[in-house]
Order: C-alpha cells, then sequence, then structure tokens
C-alpha cells in the first residue's frame, strides 16, 4: 500500500524548533561569543542509484537507474558560534551547479538484472544540488590549555538532487543483444529529496596559526523522490513516478584554517557522505489515470567535495 505521507516529515519543523531552544538558552547567559562565517567553493560529484522490483509477477529488480560522476560546482558558506561556556551552534547552506553528468536506465524481464530489453544513455546538465544543515553542540577541552576539543552534536539537514535528462538516446536490446538508437529522450526530470536527523562528533585542535578538525555525523533518512517522464513516444511507459523510503548513512569531514590574521582566514576541507534506504514504496502514474504500486529496493546516494574558502572571525 502506498503511504499517503511521510510521518518523520511532519517532526522535521518541530526538530528545528527544538534544535534552536536548545541553542538559545546558553546564548542568552553568555558573556563572550566567538564566531566563524565561512564562504567556500570547489568541485563535487554526486552519485545516485536507485531501483524497484516487479514482484510479485515480475523480476527482484525491474528497472534500474544510475546517475554516474554528476559534476558541480559547490558554493556556501558556514556559521559557527561558540559561547564561553563550550555551547556551539552550526549552520550551514551551499548550492551546486551541475555541469556534467551520465545517467543510465535499464529495464530487465529477468531476475538479478538478466534479460534486458530496454536500457537509455543520456546526459544530465544545468541542473542543482541544495544542502541546509542545523546542528547545536557543547564543546569540551581535552587539554589544560584547551587546544583541542570534542564537541558531541545533534542536528537536522535537507538535502535535494535536481536532474533533467537534457540530451540522450533510449537503446534497445534485442534478442541478438545489438542495441540501437531509437528516439530522443531528452526532457525526462528527477527530484529527491533527503531530510535527516543526526547526531555528530568533531574534533579539533587549535594551533597558532593553523586549526584542524575531523567530523563524523551518523544521519537518520527519510527520503522522497518524484519523477516527470516522456512518455509519449511509449504509452506503456508511466508519465510519473513517486518515491517513499527511510534510510541512514554517514557524512565525513577533514579540514584546516590557517590564520592570516586575527579576523581572517583561509581554509580547506574534504567532506564525503554515502546514504542507502532500506526497501520503499514505488508508484508509477500513467498518462491515462492507471496507477501501479511496487517496491523499491533501494535509493543509494554518494558525494564527496574539495572545498576552499575564506573564514571571517570575531571574539
Amino acid at each position: 500500500m502506498y503511504k499517503a505521507g511521510n510521518k518523520n516529515n511532519h517532526l522535521i519543523p518541530v526538530l528545528i524548533t527544538a534544535t534552536l531552544s536548545a541553542a538559545i538558552v546558553p546564548w542568552s547567559t553568555a558573556s563572550a561569543v566567538e564566531t566563524l562565517f565561512d564562504v567556500s567553493a570547489g568541485p563535487r560529484i554526486d552519485e545516485l542509484h536507485w531501483s524497484f522490483s516487479g514482484e510479485p509477477v515480475g523480476p527482484n529488480i525491474l528497472s534500474e537507474v544510475i546517475w554516474r560522476s554528476v559534476d558541480s560546482v559547490q558554493i556556501g558558506a558556514d556559521f559557527r558560534a561558540t559561547t564561553d561556556g563550550g555551547f556551539v551552534l552550526d549552520a550551514g547552506i551551499a548550492l551546486g551547479k551541475i555541469y556534467d553528468g551520465r545517467v543510465e536506465d535499464s529495464d530487465y524481464a529477468g531476475d538479478n538484472r538478466t534479460a534486458i530489453f530496454s536500457r537509455s544513455e543520456s546526459e544530465t546538465v544545468d541542473d542543482d544540488v541544495i544542502d541546509i544543515s542545523l546542528a547545536v553542540g557543547r564543546a569540551f577541552p581535552v587539554t589544560d590549555a584547551e587546544r583541542t576539543a570534542i564537541t558531541p552534536m545533534f542536528g537536522v539537514s535537507y538535502h535535494e538532487q535536481d536532474f533533467r535528462v537534457s540530451r540522450g538516446d533510449r537503446l534497445i536490446s534485442g534478442a541478438a543483444a545489438t542495441t540501437v538508437p531509437v528516439v530522443d529522450i531528452a526532457g525526462a526530470s528527477y527530484q529527491a529529496e533527503w531530510w535527516s536527523t543526526f547526531l555528530g562528533l568533531q574534533i579539533e585542535h587549535r594551533g597558532s596559526q593553523w586549526d584542524t578538525w575531523g567530523r563524523v555525523e551518523y544521519h537518520n533518512v527519510d527520503y522522497e523522490a518524484s519523477a516527470n517522464l516522456d512518455a509519449t513516444t511509449n504509452p506503456a511507459q508511466p508519465d510519473r513516478i513517486k518515491q517513499k523510503s527511510d534510510g541512514s548513512g554517514p557524512v565525513y569531514e577533514i579540514g584546516a584554517r590557517y590564520r592570516y590574521s586575527r579576523n581572517l582566514a583561509f581554509s580547506a576541507r574534504f567532506t564525503w557522505s554515502n546514504w542507502d534506504t532500506d526497501s520503499g514504496t514505488h508508484r508509477s502514474i500513467f498518462a491515462d489515470g492507471r496507477v501501479a504500486d511496487t517496491e523499491l529496493n533501494t535509493a543509494q546516494w554518494e558525494r564527496n567535495a574539495v572545498l576552499l574558502g575564506v573564514t571571517f572571525i570575531s571574539e
């Protein structure tokens, strides 16, 4: 049965309010606050993969879609405030502009990716990826000089991928295992949304000029996606699809900051994440109004980015 809504998504506003409330109380009594505002940019690569089943009457993998090497330029801003009591507020937003990527869509008549009967290979360009996060925590010094600290954190995040098929051909594998281009399939679009709550841990060391840090987060994820397809040349193909599922995965980050002056620093960091969902629901909506529900096997998303930035420091 297709779920009418994702109940966990309704918790997101509550969790955001709770996160902000947890941050406001320490600030009301703080006598000093250090803030870091970082503006960064750099290359980013996304990989996205999902498949759904045709069971109980069809194969365990009926259709599979893979976005490979989706390259974008990411621009972002991060804000971090720390009170004299060690309470921390983190917020970040990033936008990536896609300039290159490939997508492969395959359909199978047999279990375990056998008896392929349709495949398309296309490009995806001029699209966007978005990331937003908010977290609170408490820094605990681990050295007498308080130059090294561990900060447990709790937060919420939102991530979105907007992909469109810009240029491509539908390839069909016939009985002779040959493939021929059939029709240009530009025009299909896909949007995925990942809402999450997470627990994190950051370890940071501050030197005389160099600061270094490492951070790990574990996210519980609610995934929703929708696609508009071009069914004009194939009436048997759905006009739209919708997907829902839950999942989890980590985010890792390592970075360094060089303090050029008291209020200015240069930063460099690398981030990597790998999330996947449990089985969920895949709904196909046809142009004539028919609806077919089946099982989403999984949705998997991986991203990595290398970012260089400028940090403004206020103490």
